[in-house]
């Protein structure tokens, strides 16, 4: 009569929305997506985990505290079962002994998103929502920039420079366009790198040294966003001061 031995099942330990096993090739075989993404953390290396989208796709990460005394994630850019658990916990365990000397993956993923950031990108990512709040021009700003500036949209912003602005200028004066139109387009597209400058995504403002062309006397300068904002408030907060002074008046008569 055969002798026949029974595995033990794996266990796990379920804390909520994530989990807690020893992360192996049958345990992700039959895990099952949930509603919402998912992570299970190892409890064989600390640190290494694996997060389930609701598709159903298992990618391999790792998860630690940074410099801030935050929690984070970072994703090693692998998945099961392309990547088989073995590789993926030794990747995890050279990834956590480079964060135990001091290295934050987080930092250097931001540094080369900055490094890499285009005019588009940041447009899209960061200044539409910026615009949206904070100007009453936002949707014409956009256009603006974008109808301008088309042909610069896939240029990283930390390549802008002054020449680069000066040979678009150039070539704009060359083919005709006036220089109230010239000098408006440059104040939107200035006042984004403003923006980015204030954000830390550049290092220097690449529009510092240009000047405003001429224009023809008698014409009328457009204001900028950031100058039409401003004004507007001055305005809304003179009104509200003499509607304050007009109504001290009425208590006093």
């Amino acid at each position: 009569m055969g002798v026949h031995c029974r595995r033990s099942p794996q266990k796990v330990h379920d804390m909520g929305t994530d989990m807690r096993a020893k992360i192996s090739r049958e345990l992700l075989r039959t895990v099952k997506p949930r509603e919402h993404a998912f992570d299970i953390q190892d409890t064989e290396l600390r640190g290494f985990a694996v997060r389930v989208t609701p598709g159903g796709t298992i990618n391999y990460s790792v998860r630690y505290t940074g410099p801030d005394g935050k929690q984070a994630r970072k994703s090693l850019d692998r998945s099961f079962p392309a990547t088989s658990v073995s590789d993926a916990r030794e990747a995890a365990r050279m990834l956590l002994g480079k964060i135990a000397n001091g290295h934050d993956p987080a930092a250097t993923s931001r540094q080369k998103r900055r490094a890499t950031m285009t005019l588009e990108e940041f447009i899209e990512e960061r200044y539409r929502d910026w615009l949206t709040t904070n100007s009453h021009t936002a949707t014409a700003t956009e256009k603006r920039i974008r109808a301008a500036f088309g042909e610069e949209l896939a240029r990283p912003l930390i390549e802008f420079n002054a020449w680069i602005i000066e040979k678009w200028r150039s070539a704009r004066v060359k083919a005709g366009k006036a220089p109230a139109t010239i000098n408006r387009d440059l104040a939107a597209l200035g006042s984004l790198f403003s923006r980015a400058l204030e954000w830390d995504l550049i290092d220097a403002h690449p529009m510092a040294t240009i000047k405003q062309l001429r224009e023809p006397d008698g014409r009328v300068r457009w204001l900028s966003d950031d100058e039409e904002d401003r004004l507007r408030a001055a305005l809304d907060a003179r009104e509200a001061r003499e509607r304050a002074a007009r109504a001290e008046t009425s208590k006093v008569q």
